[in-house]
């Protein structure tokens, strides 16, 4: 390995950091190798884990220039009437450059018009896959929406939930549900099946959120609505920022009972305030006079402080908080 990259000016990028470096080449996770010129134009990437002998030879295939952005750029430019040149060229640029790779698919979307099914599916699918990664989500729903509708026999349609799925997931929900039905009765590869049906829980949940967001708002300063709303959110998994803000207020509107203590408790843990929620359920065994209730909060006191001790003899990467802070008490005078 060392040999086949000997030729190359190793750069290393620090994604998190080093926002400028992520946004010119329009990288979103992680490994992802750029192979830029002496100027910085893309060559080629790859994207993902591969096993030594399969990255190997993806360094070797580019070493030689072969299927590289500028090679299929070249292709493309001496024969701009190539309609799968261009296809393949808009899908190259998809990954670096999807604004481009939109404006090359629309235009091969009028030359696709005189093309059979397959192919204008295929145009229209990796439309909506460029407008996704340029950020055009409602834009990319529209085309897939498009794709299924009039291509529906093509083997694009039956990868659309797969490919481009992601963008119903901020557009209304009646509309990414009847997207739903319609690509169900056209996937035949279990993948893209199990891709449709994912998506519908996505969908769903998001639904379950808004809802119990509905609920919190109705809730107004009622501690056990409150907190039924919060218990709801920690059990879905959902809205668990602010299922924590709702506890905190259901805490201290219910001088601090021990069962909505409980659930404040349970949603900083999975929230990753893990040392709040232990001192939050200690006060809540400590206040409450059932002894099987007890019982089961010490039980999680002593469970989170095994996980605890696990994670740090692991040298585990805690999770990013998604804990707010306490709200400081207001100073004298203060309104």
């Amino acid at each position: 390995m060392i040999k086949a990259l000997s030729g190359f000016t190793p750069i290393l990028v620090d994604g998190d950091t080093e926002k400028d470096v992520t946004a010119k080449y329009a990288t979103n996770g992680y490994p992802t190798l750029v192979i830029a010129d002496a100027s910085g134009e893309e060559i080629d990437r790859i994207v993902g884990y591969r096993e030594p002998a399969a990255y190997r030879a993806e360094i070797e295939r580019i070493q030689r220039g072969e299927g590289t952005l500028p090679a299929m750029q070249k292709k493309y430019a001496e024969s701009p009437q190539d309609i799968d040149a261009g296809i393949a060229l808009g899908a190259r640029l998809a990954g670096s450059r999807p604004e481009a790779a939109a404006e090359l698919f629309a235009r091969l979307a009028e030359m696709a018009k005189t093309k059979d099914k397959t192919t204008q599916g295929k145009v229209c699918l990796e439309h909506a896959a460029a407008l996704l990664a340029a950020g055009k989500r409602d834009l990319a729903a529209t085309e897939a929406e498009t794709l299924v509708r009039e291509f529906p026999d093509t083997p694009a349609a039956a990868q659309a939930a797969t490919r481009v799925g992601r963008a119903f997931l901020s557009v209304d929900a009646r509309r990414a549900l009847a997207f739903l039905d319609t690509v169900r009765g056209l996937a035949k590869d279990a993948k893209d099946k199990m891709a449709i049906e994912g998506l519908a829980v996505s969908v769903h949940k998001n639904g379950i959120a808004a809802s119990l967001k509905r609920q919190a708002e109705a809730a107004g300063d009622d501690p056990m609505a409150l907190n039924e709303v919060a218990w709801n959110c920690f059990e879905q998994k959902v809205n668990v920022r602010e299922a924590i803000a709702w506890a905190r207020k259901a805490a201290e509107k219910s001088d601090r009972d021990p069962m909505i203590l409980d659930t404040l408790a349970n949603l900083l843990w999975i929230g990753g305030g893990r040392e709040e929620a232990i001192k939050t359920e200690e006060e809540a065994a400590a206040k409450t006079a059932e002894d099987s209730y007890k019982r089961e909060f010490e039980g999680n006191v002593a469970k989170w402080r095994a996980e605890m001790v696990a994670m740090k003899a692991a040298k585990a990467v805690p999770a990013t908080p998604l804990v707010p802070p306490t709200p400081k008490p207001a100073e004298d005078g203060a309104k």
